[in-house]
């Protein structure tokens, strides 16, 4: 059976809109982690997070390393930014796994600020 492109995604602050992504992935087997990016995210945001959509949770607790560490064993095709919190880590832990669909992380501050852009 030929492996697919995608076949873990890692979605980074899956809230509001993109809590809606894990469910349309499943939906083709694409399977998802999710991970928040701080353990002080706003705890009324928590609920737009539904853990029976993903196949892992992971908080991040500030050690890029560590996280990255936490979810290595499961061959993550992509990180996507849920929404603009996730940007950044987005970007870290992607190039950090070297996961094979990823931006430069030398360019993850264009991807916030428009001006960067220019």
């Amino acid at each position: 059976m030929k492996k697919q492109l995608l076949d873990i995604v890692a979605i980074v602050d899956g809230i509001s809109t993109s809590a809606h992504l894990a469910p349309a992935f499943r939906a083709y087997g694409v399977k998802c982690v999710h991970v928040l990016s701080s353990e002080s995210f706003p705890e009324r945001l928590r609920p737009q997070i539904n853990p029976a959509d993903y196949v892992r949770s992971v908080v991040h607790r500030g050690d890029v390393q560590e996280t990255a560490d936490a979810l290595r064993d499961l061959g993550i095709s992509v990180f996507l930014p849920g929404v603009d919190s996730g940007v950044e880590l987005a970007s870290l832990l992607a190039d950090a796994l070297q996961v094979p669909l990823r931006n430069p992380v030398e360019l993850t501050a264009a991807r916030r600020d428009k001006f960067e852009q220019i």
